[in-house]
């Protein structure tokens, strides 16, 4: 599963999506990060195993921003 996010550009966000997703049994594959279009947010991608897409939306929602795309690999 890829994912693309938009956070806010604060300390401890990347921990907060990084927890929901271990928290729910998922495992990182691939972690970007990237300015975002404002310079109080970033773009965040990832890819994730062993979490289906309603997962993984129901896991980063409470903690991102805005969810851009979410697809299989």
């Amino acid at each position: 599963m890829r994912v693309t996010a938009v956070v806010s550009d604060e300390v401890g966000t990347l921990a907060k999506v990084t927890q929901a997703i271990a928290n729910n049994g998922g495992s990182f594959l691939a972690f970007g990060e990237f300015s975002g279009d404002a310079a109080s947010n970033r773009i965040i991608t990832f890819k994730v195993r062993r979490m289906d897409e309603t997962a993984v939306r129901a896991a980063i929602e409470p903690v991102v921003h805005q969810i851009i795309d979410i697809r299989s690999d």
